[in-house]
């Protein structure tokens, strides 16, 4: 573990030396294909996962400190020259829609950096609340008859994709974070190949598991009606037990569903900002933040009670009256319930193409290309190499 003090940079010098390893090493491997093409196999593949929490977009352009010309942005282009069939970039944020007002915009904006850049963009997880997760993992598959290298690197800790987060107070106009962060490197082939670590495993299997939704998410019309209907479904009988709970008069009661009512809306927004066609989710979004506030995600983390006992010592401790809690969880009930109805009513599955915009139409094109492909190198991959992890 390293730690990262408000005036220092090392996290954003690690980060940066992180991604352009794995950078080098795609530059590498191409470099020798192109030399003796018809020795390598076409399985070739590297990737490229961000997690984080919030990306400020500033911080694809905040240069090394200790070598000018090196910022995150300028090492993802560098991979525009690579055949884009074997360079896989995948990016988990928490969505926009679920931040209020002004970070929602900032949130947005990283989104739409990362679309321009190619990279596979997840908003939304099943179950999940936030995506506390902070991490970049980067793997190099490069193989060939007389060449073999493998490598794996990972950086993660608690800093976010942001200028404090990452950076010194001499960027931030006298403040930054103190934060904690780690980076592994693994060359499994100097030693023996059953050493590759578990982790790293996990993670590519999730990678194919977003690659592979995204594009059934926007290819398959079929899979996009199911994946709506059972979460409209599910969401309804969340609905129609809070409804209930809230006719109770325990406070405790009735303030665990004034949490889960929040934590539902939170997590459907999400899921509609995930949705394929942002020109539509964008405007039922938009009709939905104007009718109720949207909750500070951390802010409902720190209040979710471990049983109706707490629940209620918590409701106490914050001021509120049962009646209070009655009407501000009906609110989220009923502003749940237009969300359902406007994806209902404005959300075809057939019109999808429609609902694109700038930015989806280049990736909807760059995937139909390259998302085959980039799915089924990962899964060459692992069943070839999963017998020794």
């Amino acid at each position: 573990m390293i730690i990262k003090q408000p005036y220092m940079d090392n996290s954003l010098i690690h980060f940066l030396n992180s991604i352009q390893n794995i950078v080098l090493r795609i530059l590498e491997c191409y470099s020798m294909e192109k030399c003796f093409r018809c020795r390598f196999p076409d399985s070739n593949f590297a990737v490229l996962y961000f997690s984080s929490y919030t990306v400020q977009p500033e911080i694809l352009d905040l240069p090394h400190p200790q070598n000018h010309g090196i910022t995150m942005r300028n090492l993802l282009n560098e991979l525009q020259k690579v055949n884009p069939q074997k360079v896989i970039c995948v990016i988990r944020l928490n969505a926009p829609a679920s931040f209020p007002r002004n970070l929602r915009k900032i949130q947005q904006k990283a989104v739409d950096e990362f679309f321009k850049l190619n990279c596979y963009v997840k908003l939304y997880g099943k179950s999940q609340f936030i995506n506390h997760a902070k991490f970049f993992f980067g793997f190099t598959y490069c193989l060939s008859h007389n060449y073999r290298s493998i490598y794996s690197e990972i950086y993660f800790g608690s800093t976010n994709m942001t200028l404090p987060g990452l950076s010194s107070h001499n960027r931030t106009g006298g403040l930054g974070n103190y934060e904690e962060f780690h980076r592994h490197k693994y060359v499994p082939w100097k030693c023996c190949p059953y050493y590759f670590p578990k982790e790293s495993l996990y993670l590519l299997k999730e990678v194919e598991e977003i690659i592979t939704e995204r594009y059934n998410l926007y290819y398959d019309n079929e899979y996009l009606e199911s994946y709506l209907n059972h979460h409209v479904y599910i969401i309804k009988q969340i609905l129609n037990s809070l409804s209930s709970r809230i006719e109770r008069e325990n406070i405790g009661e009735i303030f665990q569903a004034y949490i889960d009512s929040q934590t539902t809306y939170l997590n459907l927004l999400s899921f509609i900002n995930d949705l394929p066609g942002r020109l539509r989710t964008e405007s039922i979004i938009g009709e939905l933040v104007s009718q109720v506030e949207t909750p500070n995600p951390l802010e409902i983390e720190m209040l979710v009670p471990i049983n109706e006992e707490q629940a209620g010592r918590i409701a106490d401790e914050l001021g509120y009256k049962t009646q209070d809690l009655k009407e501000r969880t009906k609110e989220y009930i009923n502003v749940t319930f237009l969300a359902l109805e406007l994806l209902q009513k404005n959300y075809k599955v057939q019109d999808i193409l429609e609902y694109f915009d700038r930015f989806e139409e280049r990736f909807y094109l760059f995937l139909r290309e390259n998302g085959p492909l980039h799915r089924e190198r990962i899964r060459d991959f692992l069943r070839r190499y999963e017998v020794w992890f």
